[in-house]
C-alpha cells in the first residue's frame, strides 16, 4: 500500500470512529427522551427543545458526511452548489440506487429516508426541509422539531453511514429501533407514499 493510500485508509478509519461515536451520543440522547415521550404514531407530531436539537444536530452530522462523501468519491465537482441539492446530484450520479439505502428497523420493517431523491423530478425528504427550516427560523417552524422528523433524520444519518463506513454498519441494529412501534415507520412510509400521490395529482392538474 501506498504511503498515500495509507494516509487516506487511515484518515477514513479515523471519521469512521468520529462518526461512530456521534451517533451514539444521538441514540442516547435520542433513547432520554422516550422517558417522556412513547415512540408510537400517536406521538408523531409531539415537538420540543429537546427534538429541536437532535434534529439539528443529526442534520449537521448528515452534512457532513453527505459532504466527506463527495469529496472522497468525487473531489472537486461539487462546483457551486456545496449544499444538498449539489450533493443529492453528486451522490445519485457516482451511486445511483443510493435513495434505496434502506435501514432496517426491528428486523421486520425497512424504512428508505431517501427515497424522495428517486423521484421524477427528483425532491428532498419532508424531514430535511424541515430540518433546513428549523435551522433558519426556529421561531416560525418549531413545531416541525417533531418526532416523526428526528426519527427520520437518524435513519437519514444512517443511510449515509452505512454506505460510507460499510465495515461498521454491516448486520448492525441501533439500541434505539428497539424503542420504535413497527406500526410507526410503517405510517412513515405510508404518509410519503399519500404526499407522493397528492403532488402527483397537483402537477397533473397545472395548466401546462
Amino acid at each position: 500500500m501506498s504511503a498515500n493510500k495509507s494516509r487516506w485508509a487511515a484518515g477514513h478509519n479515523e471519521l469512521a470512529a468520529m462518526h461512530l461515536d456521534v451517533c451514539q451520543a444521538l441514540a442516547q440522547d435520542f433513547r432520554r427522551t422516550t422517558r417522556y415521550v412513547n415512540v408510537c404514531e400517536r406521538n408523531a407530531s409531539t415537538f420540543s427543545i429537546e427534538y429541536l436539537r437532535l434534529l439539528l444536530d443529526t442534520g449537521s452530522e448528515i452534512e457532513a458526511l453527505a459532504k466527506f462523501f463527495c469529496d472522497w468519491r468525487a473531489p472537486g465537482q461539487l462546483g457551486d452548489e456545496p449544499n444538498i441539492d449539489g450533493w443529492r446530484k453528486t451522490v445519485m450520479h457516482i451511486q445511483p440506487d443510493f435513495y434505496k439505502t434502506a435501514i432496517d428497523v426491528l428486523q421486520v420493517h425497512r424504512f428508505q429516508p431517501w427515497l424522495t431523491w428517486g423521484d421524477t423530478p427528483p425532491t428532498n425528504p419532508d424531514w430535511w426541509r424541515a430540518y433546513n427550516n428549523v435551522k433558519h427560523d426556529r421561531t416560525k417552524f418549531f413545531d416541525r422539531a417533531n418526532l416523526w422528523n428526528v426519527i427520520s433524520a437518524l435513519c437519514g444519518m444512517m443511510a449515509f453511514a452505512s454506505s460510507l463506513f460499510p465495515m461498521f454498519y454491516h448486520g448492525v441494529e441501533q439500541p434505539w429501533f428497539k424503542l420504535v412501534d413497527p406500526g410507526f415507520l410503517a405510517a412513515l412510509e405510508k404518509s410519503r407514499a399519500v404526499r407522493t400521490a397528492a403532488d402527483t395529482a397537483a402537477c397533473q392538474t397545472q395548466p401546462t
